[in-house]
């Protein structure tokens, strides 16, 4: 699956920039957890995301509990950066489990977030975020 994703300058975003970049980020979450995207690519493409902007829109509350939902995303993917072995660096099972793992984690916080619609490939949210 081949996706792209706005360039992050967090030095100057708009406020379209930013949205941009938190819906391209809701994307690979919503097709990580749909299986369209591998765990090895979402780690990946998922990169130092929301960290790039989040001293851009820190302060901003309209952004706020986006940036929120994807500081634990980046939680639950952290430690999972690219080895030898693959995204999670671990051999075979190991990594398997632990790909299980994260993706039933990542679905817990999709449900704990009732705002974060994933539906067909596409994020939709209730509230307009």
């Amino acid at each position: 699956m081949t996706m792209t994703f706005p360039s992050i300058d967090s030095t100057a975003m708009t406020d379209a920039e930013v949205t941009a970049a938190l819906d391209a980020h809701d994307a690979l979450v919503s097709a990580c957890i749909e299986g369209a995207l591998s765990f090895d690519e979402f780690v990946l493409a998922y990169g130092m995301f929301p960290a790039e902007i989040g001293r851009e829109v820190g302060g901003l509350e309209r952004f706020r509990q986006r940036m929120s939902f994807h500081s634990q995303v980046a939680g639950i993917a952290s430690g999972l950066s690219a080895g030898n072995g693959g995204a999670t660096g671990f051999p075979g099972e190991a990594a398997g489990f632990l790909e299980k793992t994260v993706l039933t984690r990542l679905r817990q916080l999709v449900a704990r977030y009732p705002e974060f619609k994933v539906m067909s490939g596409t994020v939709v949210s209730q509230d307009g975020w």
